[in-house]
């Protein structure tokens, strides 16, 4: 007889975001086994839709039945090591190969923040960040390319970097894997060499590393926009902190430094992958609706071009 089951108060709490570390785990200790309960979080995350902010990647990390919980145990490992260490021994297999599942990127250590501690998302790193942030004393979460290539990712937990291999831990094979730096790095770049930094609050060896979106091209329209929404932006800061500056008045320099942070911001949202696009007003009754559009899908009236 089980002691301890998994009730719908805690399943609950579980899709809710509001479950205990302990709880989480729990629940996904026994969602590995119990296909009936892996259908039903399913089911309850589909129906919580977007509102499900504290844990998103489980409404994701599935291909059809099977679940990947690659990113959600290494959160789990990290909060263990970050709450009194885990030791390894620098071994493992080699090039332990595994199957992806997808993830999504930006979803991974949001149960850290939850927990209250120090995390920054960051792409375009290095090993020799790996190595910095390490040295440091702060957790690393990569996510790699799946073994099968497309566009399947998998997470690991950094542990070690040498000039021949990167170590880390497998979720998929449940152990440490020692990978050759070359490999690691080739499948590194399938996530634009994305990485999750997680350390007790006030430690994280924090350097900011803006995401290579440089070179990414803006709708016209959206770039123009800068500007003005630059400004809205100070309005809104202005009126929470009570600053007596317009954004005219501002330096131009610092006006610059405001638009350029912006166009990056865009450009980074269109590399995860939505659109931005402008969009023309409904003449009958306001809505927006994209440009084209024949009849309004609000008000079903006819939309002359």
């Amino acid at each position: 007889m089980n002691d301890n089951p998994i009730t719908e108060i805690l399943v609950d709490a579980f899709v809710g975001g509001y479950a205990t570390p302990e709880e989480t785990e729990r629940v996904l200790a026994a969602m590995r086994t119990d296909e009936s309960l892996r259908r039903r979080v399913e089911l309850l995350l589909e129906m919580e839709g977007e509102a499900v902010h504290e844990l998103p990647v489980l409404s994701r990390a599935a291909d059809d039945d099977v679940w990947d919980l690659c990113a959600t145990e290494c959160e789990s490992r990290v909060r263990r090591v970050l709450a009194g260490g885990i030791p390894h021994d620098l071994g493992g297999d080699d090039d332990v190969p595994w199957q992806g599942g997808g993830i999504p990127l930006h979803a991974i250590g949001r149960t850290l923040d939850r927990d209250g501690y120090s995390v920054t998302r960051q792409y375009g790193l290095s090993d020799g960040d790996l190595q910095r942030y390490l040295k440091g004393g702060a957790c690393v979460i990569a996510v790699l390319a799946g073994s099968g290539g497309g566009t399947s990712l998998h997470a690991v937990h950094v542990l070690e970097t040498t000039a021949e291999k990167i170590i880390f831990y497998d979720p998929s094979v449940d152990g440490e894997v020692a990978m050759r730096r070359e490999l690691f790095l080739d499948l590194w770049e399938g996530s634009l060499r994305y990485a999750v930094i997680a350390a007790q609050k006030g430690t994280l060896p924090y350097v900011p590393h803006p995401a290579p979106v440089d070179g990414d091209a803006l709708d016209g329209d959206l770039a123009g926009a800068a500007a003005a929404v630059c400004e809205e932006m100070h309005e809104s800061l202005a009126a929470a902190c009570g600053w007596r500056v317009p954004y005219g008045d501002l330096p131009s320099d610092e006006r610059r430094s405001y638009e350029n942070a912006l166009l990056h911001g865009l450009r980074a949202i269109q590399r995860m992958g939505y659109s931005l696009q402008r969009m023309d007003k409904c003449p009958h009754c306001g809505r927006f609706v994209n440009r084209g559009t024949m009849r309004c899908p609000y008000c079903m009236e006819e939309i002359k071009a």
